[in-house]
């Protein structure tokens, strides 16, 4: 039989790691609200760079930015949004087997884990074609130096 000295303690404990739960996923929805926030400054920098590309087109970017340097860093933020992403998903595995266990929760955790893949996929995407922008952004830079020599 538990005393009642046992019994608080208990208590004491699964208020404890209930808390760190809470506070976990508190930290890990801020976290993703970053990631999302990287995502969509990327993405809507990609309609500006759209739009020097427009301008190129018709010889008039008098804007001293090339498209090439705006896709570039268009690229860069979305990059950094899915690894927040990643990074987010990864740690939500992890909560939701802590709730499993401590709250008796029944989580898919295959189902986390596939959306956790699924942004380290995008990372990988995401990284070639950051890679890709890049070169193109070092050729303009090449011509543009070829041109003025």
């Amino acid at each position: 039989m538990k005393s009642k000295g046992c019994d608080r303690k208990d208590n004491d404990e699964k208020e404890k790691i209930e808390q760190y739960i809470i506070n976990f996923e508190v930290n890990l929805g801020n976290m993703e609200k970053v990631g999302v926030a990287f995502l969509v400054a990327g993405y809507s920098n990609y309609i500006y760079a759209a739009n020097l590309d427009i301008l190129d087109a018709q010889d008039r970017n008098n804007t001293g930015q090339t498209s090439e340097e705006a896709f570039l860093f268009s690229q860069k933020l979305v990059l950094l949004g899915y690894i927040l992403l990643w990074i987010v998903a990864s740690q939500g595995v992890y909560a939701k087997e802590l709730s499993n266990i401590y709250r008796e929760e029944d989580n898919d955790l295959v189902a986390y884990q596939n959306v956790a893949n699924s942004y380290l996929i995008s990372i990988f995407a995401n990284s070639m074609r950051l890679e890709a922008f890049n070169k193109l952004n070092e050729d303009e830079i090449q011509e543009e130096k070829n041109e003025k020599e």
